[in-house]
């Protein structure tokens, strides 16, 4: 079978800026990547993009076809336009499209399947705008409705799409982040290590965004801080917290906030870190901590795993699927559990425990369980279409 002969899979990357959208660009171009590495072969991948991605992860164009958005539609209003025009006409010979943005648009002359990353516009409207609002909470059932299948990175979402929408099980499909892999082991350089820099810290790489809930780590260095004054052998003693990722709408008001606490010298937030980076970041953490109120997988849980550190989290949405019994768990939004949490896991032993359990919990997500796993999801959409 020649590549002209192979049914084509287009993949819907449109909306993607690099470095703005969080989890949902790491998750997909992972996934991808996966596909890749130990997918099929007797499909073709194509990929439609914004004219920056491939200056931003510049392995794609050596593995995929990539088609760039016209500079007219670059940018994120004009999407909607974008999808309802040139990607419906450019997609008109793809067997199937996969549009990874967690909707499908009104007007698609292809099969279409979905990624649903979470449900969180429905169920924390208040952390859109009113304009997104409105449109998610059309289309969202809309390309539910609409999709051949709908992936999903936990049963969690799932089970919140069946709920809240009447989604059709059988249309549901998990399909879980996978690792990270191609991280080379880091070395010493001539500059600081992490532990150089900030001492003994916590590790937070999330975007700034309300439902992220950084705040309460600031509130739980200063119920730790309160503690030391009474007892003074606390192994959270001068324990600093290490806050990475693109900043989003809350940093400003996150750094005036640890001014406001008396926290500003144990707070540090780097903005976005090379991969590797974050890996050394990983690596020298005591502890991974993650407070999200809300997450449809939670993908730092995993790399930290990975990379042998100990995983503090809450039990909000996917988290607890994710984590097992291989992470120290707290209710959301209570600060003063998050800060029992971080001491216990500080005391000597059950960091070791902790990351024993992580390191194994980390090889059910694998780089390649995650390629075949979206490999047999394509093949079943295209076997669908009897392709």
């Amino acid at each position: 079978m020649t590549n002209q002969e192979k049914p084509t899979v287009g993949v819907n990357l449109s909306w993607l800026i690099p470095g703005k959208v969080g989890g949902s660009e790491e998750h997909l171009l992972r996934l991808l990547r996966a596909l890749d590495d130990y997918g099929s072969t007797d499909f073709s991948v194509r990929l439609y993009v914004q004219p920056t991605v491939a200056a931003h992860h510049s392995d794609l164009p050596q593995r995929f076809e990539l088609r760039e958005v016209p500079h007219k539609y670059v940018g994120k209003g004009s999407r909607i336009a974008l999808e309802n025009s040139w990607l419906a006409y450019e997609t008109r010979n793809d067997s199937v499209v996969h549009h990874g943005g967690g909707v499908i648009p009104l007007a698609y002359s292809s099969v279409p399947i979905m990624t649903l990353h979470d449900l969180q516009p429905l169920e924390m409207p208040q952390n859109f705008s009113r304009l997104k609002q409105l449109w998610l909470k059309k289309m969202i059932p809309y390309s539910v409705k609409k999709s051949r299948f709908i992936l999903a990175p936990s049963r969690f979402t799932c089970d919140r799409a069946v709920q809240l929408l009447g989604a059709d099980r059988s249309k549901m499909r998990v399909v879980q982040h996978g690792s990270t892999q191609e991280v080379p082991a880091t070395s010493k350089s001539s500059d600081l290590s992490p532990k150089e820099r900030f001492g003994r810290y916590l590790l937070y790489p999330a975007v700034a965004y309300a439902h992220k809930n950084h705040g309460d780590i600031i509130d739980a260095l200063s119920h730790l801080a309160k503690q030391q004054s009474t007892a003074a052998t606390l192994p959270s003693d001068d324990i600093a917290i290490v806050f990475t990722g693109t900043p989003g709408p809350l940093t400003e008001s996150l750094k005036s906030y640890a001014h406001l606490k008396g926290m500003q010298r144990r707070v540090h937030h780097l903005g976005r870190v090379s991969t590797q980076e974050l890996t050394q970041l990983y690596e020298q953490a005591a502890a991974l901590v993650f407070p999200s109120t809300y997450e449809g997988f939670g993908n730092p849980i995993i790399e930290a795993m990975e990379a042998g550190c100990p995983v503090i989290c809450s039990n909000a949405g996917a988290l607890p699927e994710i984590a097992g019994d291989a992470a120290q768990i707290f209710p959301a939004g209570n600060s003063e559990a998050l800060a029992a949490a971080i001491e216990k896991v500080l005391r000597p032993g059950y960091s070791e425990k902790l990351v024993r359990k992580g390191r194994s919990r980390a090889k059910y997500f694998s780089h390649k369980r995650a390629g075949e796993t979206l490999t047999a999801v394509y093949r079943e959409a295209l076997d669908s279409r009897g392709l």
